[in-house]
């Protein structure tokens, strides 16, 4: 029975919106203080900001109750409850002043703090329970972080201006806890052991690539700094890379470029002009691998890939028709999840007309294997000026060259990988 949102709003939303704002205050809200008015009036004396204050990151604090929601779905509704409310306990407590002043929060340290500032009670739980418990913890510990990491920097002569911009900022909150629970989803649910410890590692490091990654600046314009970063993944526009081959020129869409990286298919040499992008377009790869996700308009490409490669000549109008009817239902994202993308493809292939089951056994065949080409991605970024005397890092040192804050990964996550 699903855990009744009223009820979780005010066990599990409150703290995590009186985190948050703390978190964004910094060392202003440091010290005692509960309630989201009492906390907003260190920084305005005026009631209708602290007002507004407490409604926009109320607002924050639902989001984040209704993507942990599903995960307790299992447990009977009193266990459920028994498992937000010490939730909701543990997320309350005062940590210290680095976890609000910290810009790029460490996921692993943040949730340790919290376990070490409340350890939960011995015997309290059964053990579907206490397991249900940890997963909420270190799942909404990682939404904290997303959204902590996207709030505009706080002005004290302007808190009612920036709290006026987060009313605004809603879908982009709602795509980045989207982001982190499909990569929850499909790495953390395992019991064993160490598959959960290295997929916990993974989690954490595909978070962190896209908080850490996903930006662009604008440079040479006479405004803040604030308003000269964006977010990569939202203002990087579609491009096409020029590939020279046997003294032919071949232009692909940069879309291709993950397909084209599969495990064991070789290298690609990207070169341009100073400035003219090769950086961004490696970060803006690394962020779409990193999210389990397509790239933009990657359905278009699959499509397209679907009918030229994959297509037997017999049945090619019949298929391109079926095609176009599927994807009328598509979801109006312009990343669709892989889960989508292959259901297109299961369905699809299942009610096209080839002339043969064998045909249509291998094309399915085919097909997933495009879909899982990307997800099977883990993306490294390693600057040559970060390699000292040219040495490139070692297997277990990749990951910190763009997520240092995660420490080296498990053994078995590096032997895996």
């Amino acid at each position: 029975m699903p855990l009744d949102f009223l009820f979780a709003a005010k066990a599990i939303g409150t703290p995590v919106a009186e985190f948050l704002l703390k978190h964004f205050l910094g060392e202003l809200a440091a010290g005692e203080g509960k309630g989201l008015i009492e906390i907003a009036a260190k920084a305005a004396e005026d009631g209708a900001t602290q007002n507004e204050a407490r409604l926009r990151f109320e607002d924050l604090g639902h989001k984040v109750v209704k993507r942990l929601q599903p995960l307790f779905i299992e447990l009977p509704s009193n266990s459920a409850e028994a498992v937000a409310l010490q939730l909701g306990e543990t997320l309350s407590k005062d940590l210290s002043v680095e976890f609000l002043v910290e810009k790029d929060l460490d996921p692993v340290k943040l949730a340790a703090a919290f376990r070490q500032a409340r350890p939960l009670p011995n015997g309290m739980f059964g053990e579907a329970e206490r397991a249900l418990y940890d997963r909420a913890l270190d799942e909404a510990v990682r939404y904290i972080i997303g959204i902590a990491n996207s709030l505009p920097r706080f002005e004290p002569a302007a808190f009612g201006t920036v709290l006026g911009r987060l009313s605004r900022m809603g879908d982009e909150f709602e795509r980045i806890l989207a982001s982190i629970a499909e990569i929850e989803n499909a790495l953390v649910a395992n019991k064993d052991e160490a598959v959960a410890r290295a997929n916990r590692f993974e989690a954490d490091y595909r978070q962190a690539v896209i908080r850490n990654l996903d930006f662009l600046e604008l440079f040479g314009a006479d405004i803040s700094e604030e308003a000269r970063r964006h977010r990569l993944s939202v203002g990087y526009i579609s491009v096409t890379i020029s590939a020279d081959t046997n003294d032919n020129r071949e232009t692909v869409s940069a879309n291709r470029i993950s397909s084209i990286l599969a495990a064991g298919s070789g290298r690609i040499l990207i070169r341009g002009e100073a400035g003219s992008g090769k950086s961004t377009l490696l970060r803006w790869i690394a962020i779409g691998n990193a999210a389990l996700s397509p790239p933009k308009h990657w359905t278009s490409w699959f499509l397209r890939t679907l009918l030229e490669s994959s297509v037997p000549s017999s049945g090619s109008s019949i298929l391109k028709d079926e095609i176009a009817d599927t994807t009328l239902s598509a979801p109006s994202s312009s990343s669709p999840s892989q889960s989508f993308l292959q259901s297109i493809v299961i369905k699809t292939v299942l009610s096209s007309r080839s002339d043969t089951v064998g045909t249509r056994l291998e094309l399915e065949k085919k097909l997933i294997n495009i879909t899982r080409t990307s997800k099977q991605h883990i993306p490294f970024l390693v600057r040559l000026r970060d390699c000292p005397e040219g040495k490139l890092p070692t297997p277990d040192n990749l990951p910190i060259q763009i997520a240092r804050e995660l420490g080296n990964p498990p053994p078995e996550w590096v032997r895996a990988v």
